[in-house]
């Protein structure tokens, strides 16, 4: 069974190792962790306000993210959607 649950500072190193293979060798973007700082500064970057940032785990492992980072007004965007290949839908 799959629990989704708000970040926490222990998936630090894990949230990275999903979304920067998927955005690397899945879509082929030239993007590393230094490109992208809110990953290594979650809870102040989308845990204030109306966002936050949640974690799927399957047996304790990382397998999915999503988020919602408050851009005022009483709105969120949606941000860092990924799921590990083999627990994503077919085609």
């Amino acid at each position: 069974m799959i629990e989704v649950i708000p970040y926490e500072k222990k998936y630090i190193e894990d949230v990275p190792k999903l979304i920067l293979p998927i955005q690397q060798n899945e879509f082929n973007i030239s993007i590393t962790l230094e490109d992208q700082p809110d990953l290594l500064e979650i809870p102040d970057f989308y845990q204030k306000g109306l966002g936050n940032f949640w974690v799927a785990l399957y047996r304790s492992e990382v397998v999915g993210t999503i988020s919602l980072i408050d851009i005022g007004n009483g709105l969120c965007a949606l941000r860092k959607m990924f799921v590990k290949k083999e627990f994503r839908g077919s085609e």
